[in-house]
């Protein structure tokens, strides 16, 4: 039973991890009070976005 206790454990923590990960490759969270840009037309001169 303890072992099957601490197999849980981990593999939580794991999962865990990886989902903060994936998160952290997305960039900043929209919606938790971050203001959204305005959906606007790319204009002519624009540099691209940089993605991190």
């Amino acid at each position: 039973m303890r072992q099957r206790l601490i197999v849980f454990v981990v593999v939580t923590l794991l999962v865990a991890l990886g989902i903060a990960a994936a998160q952290g490759c997305q960039g900043p969270p929209l919606g938790l009070g971050a203001p959204t840009p305005a959906p606007t037309a790319p204009s002519q001169g624009a540099a691209p976005p940089l993605h991190r």
